[in-house]
């Protein structure tokens, strides 16, 4: 599949090796089955950008921090804290 986008990070041409800024149209190529992506820049490109090829937006802070859930590796360690400190243990 062949479709074009704006590069979200600095990236190669896979063809000439021109270094794409964040912003810049690229082409990518991609083969059902195989997650490598080949990129083009528009000069290596076959065809031309579309016209309606929308801007890269930017992405701002989030508006509020979330708290991180718990894990049960996490929950499991302060059980077995909880109950080495019952036994006698100090620490």
């Amino acid at each position: 599949m062949i479709h074009w986008t704006r590069a979200v990070r600095d990236c190669l041409c896979g063809n000439c090796g021109k270094q794409l800024a964040p912003n810049d149209p690229l082409q990518v190529m991609t083969i059902t089955g195989v997650s490598r992506r080949m990129y083009r820049c528009q000069e290596c490109a076959d065809g031309s950008i579309p016209a309606n090829l929308p801007a890269l937006q930017a992405k701002g802070k989030p508006d509020a921090v979330r708290e991180r859930e718990p894990t049960l590796v996490g929950i499991l360690a302060k059980r077995y804290d909880v109950r080495m400190r019952q036994v006698g243990e100090e620490g």
